[in-house]
């Protein structure tokens, strides 16, 4: 490794962190441009990165925005039930509530125990 690689990685690694502490500070529109910088530097972004960015698209109410991110981090391999959870919200955000209701399900085949999830489930089966 280069030293010029060396110091991207390390400012990828800052990068990373800062926004993650946003995210924690609930800085949304902050952790949302530290976290696009990030999708600039990395070729295939992974899943963990498109599902922080999607969070903090999320709670901005991007919801078209946040779709287009989370969508190809669904199928990733060891992926959090989060990605499908917050891909619920995004196309319930967007009133195509067939769609939220079969992702939230989803979210509970693979593993989700939140009572976010189940309550937000039960939301679109009912609206």
């Amino acid at each position: 490794m280069t030293a010029q690689q060396a110091s991207g990685a390390d400012f990828g690694e800052r990068l990373w962190h800062n926004a993650c502490s946003c995210l924690q500070q609930e800085s949304f529109a902050e952790a949302e441009g530290l976290l696009w910088r990030l999708v600039q530097l990395t070729p295939e972004p992974p899943w963990e990165l498109r599902d922080a960015l999607g969070y903090a698209l999320l709670m901005q109410g991007a919801y078209a925005l946040c779709e287009s991110v989370l969508r190809p981090a669904l199928d990733a391999p060891g992926r959090s039930f989060w990605v499908s959870h917050k891909l619920a919200d995004a196309v319930r955000g967007q009133a195509r509530l067939e769609e939220a209701e079969a992702l939230y399900r989803r979210s509970e085949e693979e593993g989700s125990d939140s009572p976010l999830t189940a309550r937000n489930h039960l939301q679109v089966l009912y609206q």
